[in-house]
């Protein structure tokens, strides 16, 4: 499934688009065997801009983007049942996965969900945190 990237004067990837990748990432994944133990998979949404950003203005519409784009993360997972978690177990700003043991299914969904999500401009990484 190929997955539209936003358009350049959108403001916003639209909570479709983002519920398009998670539900695709979900269900059309390649097998990776990267991740060898137990853990819990995240698939966590980073920042917008620069860390290298001096100037405070554009750090301040930066923040300002990340936190309306992870606002829209929310609103897709909440539409779809998942879960998004702010904080929670060693995790900041994640979309929840699954639990994966040692069979690699959830970490490959993860990271193709990561995938996915990164096709529309959203800055995410696949992540594993152990029990």
């Amino acid at each position: 499934m190929t997955i539209a990237a936003p358009q350049a004067n959108a403001p916003l990837v639209s909570v479709q688009q983002i519920q398009e990748a998670i539900t695709s990432g979900m269900s059309n994944f390649r097998p990776e065997r990267v991740y060898g133990g137990c853990a819990r998979i995240y698939v966590e949404i980073g920042s917008l801009g620069g860390y290298a950003e001096t100037d405070p203005e554009i750090k301040k519409a930066n923040r300002r983007a990340t936190n309306a784009l992870r606002k829209q993360v929310k609103k897709a997972c909440e539409g779809l049942g998942r879960i998004y978690q702010a904080k929670g177990y060693g995790v900041s700003h994640a979309i929840y996965i699954g639990l994966d043991n040692a069979t690699c299914r959830e970490y490959s969904q993860g990271a193709q969900v990561a995938r996915n999500l990164k096709a529309l401009g959203i800055p995410a990484w696949v992540e594993g945190v152990g029990d």
